[in-house]
């Protein structure tokens, strides 16, 4: 039945019309694509699958410390527990998504849920209980190697924050 479905819609008038159309879109589409680099302006303009692949001309980056309880800052890495990149870009989510890069309000709200999240992987993995962590953002110029750093945002963590997280060591005592 399904065997003989391509000589069916090809021998019947509509099926031939629809074909054409496919093939004539198939077709304008590649001539698009062809001629693209020379049309002028939004026709010229990136790409929505692009986005993957090409970089810009800055490289952006987070870096995050934490203040433990004792006062001892350390370096934290997102990326222990943030494992999925954007693409062929390299970049996680911490390093690309908007509200990480704005100072609205609206987005100081993700930040502080970001934080608390990961003060909370901290605590669970390495059993360091942190009272502040810090995030700076980093742009490096590609063509140059100069890099420009932005202010350092600090965000507390409250104890009830890190309640919900249980010590590597206590979940291995239970064991």
């Amino acid at each position: 039945m399904l065997h003989d479905l391509p000589r069916r819609v090809a021998a019947h008038p509509a099926g031939r019309r629809v074909l054409m159309v496919i093939a004539l879109g198939f077709l304008l589409t590649q001539l698009f694509l062809g001629v693209r680099p020379w049309l002028p302006g939004q026709a010229r303009a990136r790409l929505p699958w692009t986005m993957f692949v090409a970089s810009g001309k800055n490289n952006r980056s987070l870096s995050f410390t934490g203040v433990t309880d004792d006062g001892a800052i350390i370096e934290v890495d997102p990326a222990r527990w943030v494992r999925f990149t954007r693409g062929f870009t390299g970049l996680r989510v911490h390093d690309h998504h908007p509200a990480m890069w704005k100072d609205q309000a609206r987005h100081q709200r993700v930040q502080r849920v970001f934080a608390r999240w990961l003060a909370r992987q901290v605590w669970r993995d390495d059993g360091v209980r942190l009272i502040e962590l810090r995030f700076q953002r980093h742009w490096e110029r590609i063509e140059s190697g100069k890099v420009k750093h932005g202010a350092l945002h600090s965000i507390p963590i409250a104890a009830e924050d890190l309640e919900r997280a249980v010590p590597r060591e206590a979940r291995v005592a239970d064991r």
